[in-house]
């Protein structure tokens, strides 16, 4: 029986349901140049953690979030390395000073 999976771009998100270790994290989807899509085994699962996570009922571990949100991390810069031949790091404009 093939489960279908759960996709967020809620980088806080996807790491809380990481961090229950209920899901599996099976990848990265690019939506656009600078969006990803976290994706996820048991789509049911993580919908019922999403909406515990928005309503701030979600309970996990500081030490399991933490290490979450550094492996979800770690796979965006992976990706980007590998797929745009190296990271481009734009560096922001500051807006004139005033007298």
């Amino acid at each position: 029986m093939e489960t279908s999976c759960f996709r967020t771009t809620n980088l806080e998100q996807a790491a809380a349901i990481l961090a229950t270790g209920t899901s599996k994290f099976v990848g990265l989807e690019r939506r656009s140049h600078r969006t990803f899509a976290f994706v996820f085994d048991s789509d049911q699962i993580c919908r019922r953690h999403a909406e515990e996570f928005r309503c701030g009922l979600l309970i996990v571990n500081a030490k399991a979030m933490a290490d979450a949100l550094q492996v979800l991390k770690d796979s965006i810069f992976s990706t980007l390395r590998d797929r745009d031949g190296g990271i481009k790091w734009e560096t922001p404009t500051r807006p004139p000073s005033s007298p």
